[in-house]
Protein backbone atom coordinates (compact mmCIF):
# COMPACT_ATOMS: atom_id res chain seq x y z
CA UNK A 1 0.00 0.00 0.00
CA UNK A 2 1.17 3.52 -0.80
CA UNK A 3 2.13 5.54 2.27
CA UNK A 4 2.13 9.31 2.35
CA UNK A 5 4.63 11.40 4.30
CA UNK A 6 3.45 12.44 7.77
CA UNK A 7 2.73 16.06 6.81
CA UNK A 8 0.92 15.27 3.57
CA UNK A 9 -2.69 15.47 4.80
CA UNK A 10 -2.24 18.69 6.86
CA UNK A 11 -0.45 20.26 3.89
CA UNK A 12 -3.31 19.24 1.64
CA UNK A 13 -5.86 20.78 4.03
CA UNK A 14 -3.83 24.00 4.22
CA UNK A 15 -3.62 24.16 0.43
CA UNK A 16 -7.40 23.67 0.16
CA UNK A 17 -8.05 26.48 2.66
CA UNK A 18 -5.71 28.87 0.87
CA UNK A 19 -7.20 28.00 -2.52
CA UNK A 20 -10.77 28.49 -1.25
CA UNK A 21 -9.92 31.87 0.27
CA UNK A 22 -8.60 33.09 -3.08
CA UNK A 23 -11.70 31.85 -4.94
CA UNK A 24 -14.10 33.16 -2.30
CA UNK A 25 -12.60 36.66 -2.55
CA UNK A 26 -12.93 36.84 -6.35
CA UNK A 27 -15.42 39.42 -7.61
CA UNK A 28 -16.73 40.31 -11.02
CA UNK A 29 -15.89 43.78 -12.25
CA UNK A 30 -18.78 45.94 -13.43
CA UNK A 31 -18.18 48.97 -15.60
CA UNK A 32 -20.67 51.83 -15.37
CA UNK A 33 -21.27 54.86 -17.53
CA UNK A 34 -22.65 58.18 -16.29
CA UNK A 35 -25.97 58.75 -18.07
CA UNK A 36 -28.48 61.56 -17.79
CA UNK A 37 -31.42 60.38 -15.67
CA UNK A 38 -33.87 62.16 -17.98
CA UNK A 39 -32.44 60.34 -21.03
CA UNK A 40 -32.59 56.98 -19.25
CA UNK A 41 -36.22 57.57 -18.24
CA UNK A 42 -37.11 58.69 -21.78
CA UNK A 43 -35.42 55.62 -23.29
CA UNK A 44 -37.17 53.31 -20.81
CA UNK A 45 -40.55 54.90 -21.57
CA UNK A 46 -39.88 54.56 -25.32
CA UNK A 47 -39.12 50.86 -24.81
CA UNK A 48 -42.36 50.44 -22.83
CA UNK A 49 -44.33 52.22 -25.55
CA UNK A 50 -42.84 49.91 -28.19
CA UNK A 51 -43.26 46.75 -26.04
CA UNK A 52 -46.25 47.35 -23.73
CA UNK A 53 -46.63 43.66 -22.80
CA UNK A 54 -42.97 43.24 -21.75
CA UNK A 55 -42.81 43.50 -17.96
CA UNK A 56 -39.04 43.99 -18.05
CA UNK A 57 -39.52 47.52 -19.40
CA UNK A 58 -41.55 48.55 -16.36
CA UNK A 59 -38.96 46.94 -14.09
CA UNK A 60 -36.13 48.84 -15.79
CA UNK A 61 -38.10 52.09 -15.53
CA UNK A 62 -38.52 51.51 -11.79
CA UNK A 63 -34.82 50.85 -11.37
CA UNK A 64 -33.92 53.96 -13.37
CA UNK A 65 -36.27 56.08 -11.27
CA UNK A 66 -34.77 54.65 -8.07
CA UNK A 67 -31.27 55.45 -9.32
CA UNK A 68 -32.37 58.99 -10.22
CA UNK A 69 -33.79 59.42 -6.72
CA UNK A 70 -30.54 58.17 -5.16
CA UNK A 71 -27.97 59.81 -7.46
CA UNK A 72 -29.68 62.88 -8.89
CA UNK A 73 -29.44 64.10 -12.49
CA UNK A 74 -26.62 61.75 -13.55
CA UNK A 75 -26.94 58.04 -12.81
CA UNK A 76 -24.42 55.20 -13.21
CA UNK A 77 -25.68 52.50 -15.57
CA UNK A 78 -23.88 49.17 -15.75
CA UNK A 79 -23.76 47.09 -18.90
CA UNK A 80 -21.89 46.33 -22.06
CA UNK A 81 -22.74 49.65 -23.65
CA UNK A 82 -24.43 52.89 -22.67
CA UNK A 83 -28.24 52.75 -22.57
CA UNK A 84 -28.74 55.31 -25.37
CA UNK A 85 -26.75 53.18 -27.82
CA UNK A 86 -28.58 50.04 -26.73
CA UNK A 87 -32.02 51.57 -27.37
CA UNK A 88 -30.99 52.86 -30.80
CA UNK A 89 -29.73 49.40 -31.87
Amino acid sequence: MLKHPAGFIPSLVLLAIISWSVVADARLVAISWPVSAADAVANSEAWIKAHPNDAAGYCVLGHVQALAWAYGDTIPLVGEQPLAAAVRA
